[in-house]
């Protein structure tokens, strides 16, 4: 062969591009693990409770409006126009409390609640509200004829059926009892409270506890012109977001204590007068906090990202080989490389299975340990000696430790991993800036013969 060195090259490379296959349908196979998690989060939370969006309080004046349909129908080859009368429950004037106070905690389970091998955490919210309002007149002014049908305290909650206990509303003088669903037009599902006996311009003070249940996140749409609100947690790992972020936060290994306050201007809700129909108004628009019980280790993430790591490590195996045998030590069929290669591509796979069922960190310490075992193993009987065997199962050992770091480091995982790349380079310049590169092929074909 004329150029021995540059088929060589070829050869190896063409490997590593065939290694991309089993690599992708790794990272296939995590896509498929993870939709089935998502599946099994799915049921859990049908039978208990899915994330928690929480809006309090909505107080809404509620109107029967009468308004008329015209049309025209054509009789004995006459148009002739006929009037339906009709009836429609509108808002007619909503209330912003003047303030609102919300105190609690948020309490993750101890154990995650399990689908077969796919889990989820949830946890129950205790909240405590205290609050003033100052009530309105209902507005029965309009094109349409209305009379008010009364007016309700409602709570808006995305899953119901998590709800464990509501206390009685205690508002002015009168403890009311809340009641399923939210009456009002633009609610969908949550409790209600029927006020009677405040009138208009009165400033009452309410409170009420709520108890509920919920999976992984919570958030909280305050409605009212000055809110405070202090949440605790046994959670450690808090992630917040949302519209606000808390003014104070504490953070250790026993959870977290946070606090919020905003002002009318901060919180984009309802405002006093506005229909509850019209969409701007809608309590699902209105501005909340947000808290995630995140979980240190997503194993599908990180066994995703770890892939995608997978060509560079490969790479890294194959030119340590190279140097071996271009040093004189063992000639090494391509073959050979191929099987190194996919020793490597199966430790991504093992990964993910072991990590469904015995986490992440042991799973990547045992996929690892048995790789790196079977390589040392099998680089002994390529490279033609126990010592050049064991520096590239070293070599394994340091790759598979610089990846785990990477994983654990995922906001500098770019800058470690271009760092990584620039030793990888910056080190074969240095060993081979003396290298008689075209003495490589005459030592290839003497290795040949």
């Amino acid at each position: 062969m004329r150029f021995p060195f540059l088929a060589k090259l070829a050869a190896v490379g063409g490997v590593a591009a065939l290694l991309l296959v089993p690599l992708t349908m790794t990272q296939g196979k995590i896509a498929e693990r993870q939709d089935l998690n998502n599946q099994a989060r799915h049921n859990i939370a049908e039978s208990s409770a899915g994330a928690q969006r929480i809006v309090l309080p909505l107080i809404e004046h509620l109107c029967r409006e009468t308004y008329v349909v015209e049309k025209t129908v054509r009789i004995n080859d006459r148009d002739q126009t006929q009037r339906d009368t009709r009836e429609r429950e509108v808002g007619c004037g909503r209330v912003v409390p003047e303030s609102l106070q919300v105190s609690g905690a948020i309490e993750a389970e101890a154990e995650p609640r399990r689908k077969g091998i796919f889990s989820a955490r949830l946890y129950t919210a205790r909240l405590k509200v205290e609050g003033q309002i100052k009530l309105t007149e209902p507005d029965l002014s309009g094109p349409h004829r209305r009379s008010h049908l009364g007016t309700f305290f409602a709570i808006d909650l995305t899953s119901v059926q998590g709800i464990k206990h509501a206390s009685v509303l205690s508002i002015g003088t009168q403890r009311i009892e809340f009641q399923p669903g939210v009456r009002l037009p633009a609610l969908q599902q949550g409790v209600h409270a029927t006020l009677v006996g405040i009138k208009a311009g009165e400033v009452a003070d309410f409170a009420f506890e709520l108890d509920f249940l919920g999976m992984e996140n919570f958030s909280l749409g305050p409605l009212s012109k000055k809110t405070g609100i202090k949440l605790t947690s046994n959670w450690p790992h808090p992630g917040f977001s949302g519209n606000f972020l808390p003014d104070a936060k504490t953070i250790n290994g026993n959870g977290f204590e946070a606090a919020w306050s905003m002002n009318e201007f901060a919180v984009q809700g309802a405002r006093p007068g506005q229909p509850a129909s019209a969409e701007a108004g809608s309590p699902r628009q209105a501005a909340a906090l947000a808290i995630a019980l995140v979980e240190p280790v997503n194993l599908y993430s990180q066994s995703y990202r770890s892939v995608q790591y997978g060509f560079l490590f490969v790479g890294l195996l194959f030119i340590l080989v190279l140097v071996y045998e271009f040093a004189g030590a063992a000639r090494v069929h391509p073959m050979q490389y191929g099987f190194i290669g996919l020793a490597l591509a199966v430790f991504f796979l093992l990964l993910i299975a072991l990590a469904e069922h015995i986490g992440f960190m042991r799973a990547y310490l045992a996929a690892s340990v048995a790789c790196v075992s079977l390589v040392t193993w099998y680089a002994m009987g390529v490279l033609g000696g126990a010592l050049r065997g064991l520096s590239a199962g070293a070599s394994c050992v340091a790759l598979f430790g610089v990846l785990y770091g990477l994983l654990q480091s995922e906001d500098h995982a770019l800058l470690l991993g271009a760092l990584l790349v620039f030793a990888v380079l910056a080190a074969l310049m240095i060993a081979t800036r003396k290298l008689n590169w075209y003495g490589l092929g005459a030592r290839l074909v003497a290795l040949r013969a």
